[in-house]
């Protein structure tokens, strides 16, 4: 009987323990973005756009040839975006020729970054002729704002007050 409480013990302090390694919460504190990465027709263009309106900074480039492939990573604090180029890419134009207007590829959509002051966002992109993707949208539970833009392949880029 005394073998069975112990086992019994022992079961119930793993679950005390162990469970909570294996909650949805696990990551609340650890977890932070680290980078995001998008194909991209011509990466040096596009490394160039990210740079001039996003003020990112080049941290490196890989090509390979046989692999027919290009990537630039681009940096700036804590945001990371990598730009692939590859020879077998499928245009977004080319499967979305035909569709209505707000179709959308399956998949990541947009990234989406926080910046301190909407409205001087907005009259700098505007400066740089950067292409607006609708208006700007004002959320009704929390009345935050945001927008969105377009970079030279039409991934989308969002911005948050």
């Amino acid at each position: 009987m005394k073998k069975i409480t112990r086992i019994a013990q022992f079961i119930l302090l793993v679950l005390v323990l162990g469970l909570p390694a294996f909650s949805e919460n696990n990551f609340e504190n650890d977890l932070k973005p680290y980078f995001s990465a998008v194909v991209v027709k011509n990466a040096e263009e596009s490394s160039r756009w990210y740079q001039a309106v996003l003020g990112l900074k080049l941290r490196n480039m890989n090509e390979n040839v046989l692999r027919g492939s290009k990537i630039i990573v681009l940096s700036l604090d804590d945001v990371m975006l990598e730009l692939i180029e590859v020879k077998s890419q499928v245009l977004r134009k080319d499967v979305l020729d035909g569709k209505p207007e707000q179709t959308l590829i399956q998949g990541f959509t947009k990234i989406g970054f926080r910046v301190s002051d909407l409205d001087a966002t907005i009259h700098n992109l505007k400066a740089l002729k950067v292409n607006f993707f609708g208006d700007v949208f004002t959320d009704p539970v929390s009345g935050k704002r945001s927008f969105l833009v377009q970079d030279p392949d039409k991934n989308l880029i969002q911005f948050f007050e």
